[in-house]
């Protein structure tokens, strides 16, 4: 329990004071052993809040958006379908659980594939799919970056902000896993993030330390 322990110490979770009854359930004021863990040495019962059926609804009470576009989803559904003979990707599937890591172009690839394979035939093309639009969001945050520090503050507030509010309706667009309307809103940001880019690099937008007013395109 030591390396489990420190692996969640120096989590997001750790770090944001989530402990593991919050998760686990419990009693950290009993002295008894069994007191104190109490439902938490049951994982695998229904009810259990680490049960990998409940696993979205027990993440979903602090990433309560995140979790309502998950539950749009079709693996969600899988999960909630009780014919099912293997449950469905839950949040634990993709992010880890203690020291919750992002997908990049680099993993994303491999969690997908899997499920979504060629001997499988389960919508092989989807890794590599879900591997070009994140490609496509890295470069929405490189664009972003560029114009925060190359361009004056005063120019760059109302882009920079339009930016990152599109990666975060992105984020959630995300888990409803349905890789069209992902795609097209992917589309629509990429391109208004390299208008801003274009803008910087073009002059039409004041430099950073420059007293020039601020023109912010529409």
């Amino acid at each position: 329990l030591y390396d489990y322990f420190q692996e969640w110490q120096v989590s997001i979770h750790g770090q944001e004071g989530v402990t593991c009854v919050d998760c686990h359930g419990g009693n950290p004021k009993a002295m008894d052993k069994g007191k104190a863990h109490s439902s938490a040495l049951s994982q695998a019962r229904a009810g259990a809040a680490v049960n990998s059926v409940n696993i979205p609804t027990t993440c979903g009470e602090c990433h309560d958006e995140l979790f309502e576009s998950y539950q749009k989803s079709k693996h969600a559904k899988l999960i909630a379908d009780k014919k099912q003979d293997k449950q469905g990707p839950n949040c634990v599937t993709c992010h880890g659980s203690l020291n919750a890591t992002r997908l990049t172009v680099n993993t994303v690839q491999k969690v997908c594939e899997q499920c979504h394979n060629a001997k499988s035939g389960n919508h092989a093309e989807i890794p590599a799919e879900a591997t070009h639009l994140l490609n496509e969001m890295r470069a929405i945050r490189s664009y972003r970056q560029f114009v925060e520090r190359r361009a004056d503050p005063a120019w760059a507030k109302e882009p920079v902000e339009k930016m990152q509010k599109g990666l975060s309706d992105l984020a959630i667009t995300w888990h409803t896993f349905d890789l069209e309307p992902i795609k097209k809103q992917t589309e629509v940001l990429l391109l208004y993030s390299r208008e801003q880019r274009h803008a910087v690099q073009g002059a039409h937008a004041p430099e950073a330390g420059s007293k020039a007013k601020p023109d912010v395109p529409k």
